[in-house]
């Protein structure tokens, strides 16, 4: 089993080094989403990575709190959330508000 992890790691990335404590379960759950990732947020994806819009950071499946977001800039404070289509619009955007509203 994984122990916790913190993100970022420490490397002097984070605060004084440290990053905030994530749960092994949540790093597994993002690693698996983003392995698993649908055709629309790779095509995203290759946009995004590698600062390629306008040289701002986005990290994928990042965990805010206890919700995993599909595209995150902590520079813009800027969340992305992909929707395929291949969804219940009406059932994911009612899933959805407790999230937004968080954020």
């Amino acid at each position: 089993m994984v122990a916790d992890s913190k993100i970022p790691s420490p490397s002097g990335r984070g605060i004084k080094g440290e990053g905030k404590i994530l749960p092994a379960r949540i790093l597994r759950l993002c690693r698996m989403l983003r392995k698993r990732q649908t055709t629309t947020e790779a095509k995203i994806w290759t946009c995004l990575r590698n600062r390629r819009l306008l040289g701002a950071k986005f990290r994928r499946q990042h965990p805010i709190n206890k919700y995993i977001v599909d595209f995150y800039c902590h520079g813009a404070k800027l969340v992305v959330e992909i929707d395929d289509g291949g969804h219940n619009r009406v059932r994911v955007a009612q899933a959805l508000q407790p999230v937004l509203q968080y954020l």
